[in-house]
C-alpha cells in the first residue's frame, strides 16, 4: 500500500467524528439514554450536533417517540429554549408536509 492511498490524519479524525455522530443518532432512535450520556461525558459528540439532513438529536427523539431521551436532552444538556423552539418548528413542518401521507 503506497503512502498516497492512506487517509490523512484529518480524514481519520473526520471519519471518527462522523462515526460518533452516527452512533449518537442510533442511541437516540433506540432510546439508549445511558449511551448518549456516556458519549456527551467523554466528549465524543455535542448535544447540538445535526445529521446530514440537518436534524438535531431532539428532533430524532421526538420523531421516534423516545420520551426518556427527550427528557434527558432537554433537562440535562446545554440545549437552550431557542434550540427547542427551532426543533418544535421543524417537527411541526415535518408532520404538516404533504409528502407525509
Amino acid at each position: 500500500m503506497s503512502s498516497d492511498s492512506r487517509p490523512t490524519t484529518a480524514q481519520n479524525i473526520d471519519r471518527v467524528e462522523q462515526h460518533n455522530i452516527g452512533r449518537a443518532f442510533d442511541a437516540v432512535s433506540c432510546g439508549f439514554v445511558e449511551v448518549l450520556r456516556y458519549m456527551f461525558d467523554k466528549g465524543y459528540v455535542d448535544s447540538l450536533v445535526t445529521d446530514n439532513q440537518g436534524r438535531s438529536l431532539i428532533f430524532v427523539a421526538t420523531l421516534y417517540k423516545q420520551h426518556a431521551v427527550l427528557n434527558y436532552l432537554v433537562s440535562e444538556t446545554n440545549i437552550t429554549s431557542t434550540d427547542i423552539d427551532r426543533v418544535l418548528i421543524m417537527v411541526t413542518l415535518h408532520f404538516m408536509s404533504p409528502l407525509q401521507q
